[in-house]
């Protein structure tokens, strides 16, 4: 085969390897080699999406809050029928079984809440024959103020002391309306006190006038004890008030 600048670009020998010229040099390949590889082989996690962003594995160690989409692309370092090569992962504070992925080379995770993870996929050559080692990547999604655990009991507390507060106020108006009743009423039976004593004494007085006119002296004394049992309440009540 031949390809400009560079003649040739493949050339194979007489034991079936093959060369490759690049402008570095030449590179040898050994089919028969390749051929014997057997078992599954180690997968490879190449690249990851954060949020649409694509990143190294390596740079995704603490991730800041919000990053909570995420998707892993990883493959199988495989020449020998690579489209056959199935896997399996599983994302560890997440998931909770493994997930048959089949052919697909693709993990997405979309809404993750905040915490510490592990992802891991294997290799298979088929449902049970599969790689012992993994490739793996842990990284941390930090939380949003409002996702710490301290916030749900901060909220709580907050809404008790807003209700002891609103309790303490309400309690404060219902006090000050009964002392505005409460002195009312006093000031009222004061009023109606005070009235009471006024009509007592205009009476009492009309009736010593009305004793000054009577002429039967039984009547007269009669009256008069009315007047002094009038004038005995009226000094009883004056001093209470008084008290």
């Amino acid at each position: 085969e031949s390809q400009a600048d560079v003649t040739p670009a493949v050339w194979k020998s007489h034991d079936g390897q093959l060369w490759f010229s690049t402008i570095r040099g030449l590179l040898r390949f050994d089919p028969a080699r390749w051929n014997q590889e057997s078992g599954p082989m180690q997968p490879v996690i190449d690249e990851v999406e954060v949020s649409g962003e694509v990143v190294k594995p390596g740079d995704i160690e603490r991730l800041p809050p919000g990053n909570n989409n995420v998707t892993f692309h990883y493959t199988a370092l495989s020449l020998l029928h690579p489209e056959q090569w199935r896997f399996r992962y599983m994302l560890q504070g997440y998931d909770t079984t493994w997930i048959n992925a089949g052919t697909r080379r693709e993990a997405f995770y979309t809404n993750l809440p905040p915490g510490e993870y592990r992802f891991q996929v294997v290799a298979c050559e088929s449902d049970t024959d599969c790689a012992e080692q993994s490739a793996s990547v842990r990284f941390s999604l930090a939380p949003h103020w409002y996702q710490h655990a301290w916030f749900f009991p901060a909220c709580v507390l907050a809404v008790a002391l807003i209700i002891w507060g609103a309790y303490r106020m309400r309690l404060s108006a219902l006090r000050h309306e009964v002392l505005l009743v409460v002195g009312e009423r006093n000031r009222i039976a004061r009023e109606l006190h005070d009235t009471l004593i006024q009509g007592f004494s205009g009476i009492t007085m009309q009736l010593q006038a009305l004793s000054g006119r009577l002429k039967n002296r039984d009547e007269r004394d009669a009256l008069g004890e009315i007047i002094q049992d009038a004038g005995n309440c009226l000094q009883e009540k004056i001093g209470r008030a008084h008290v």
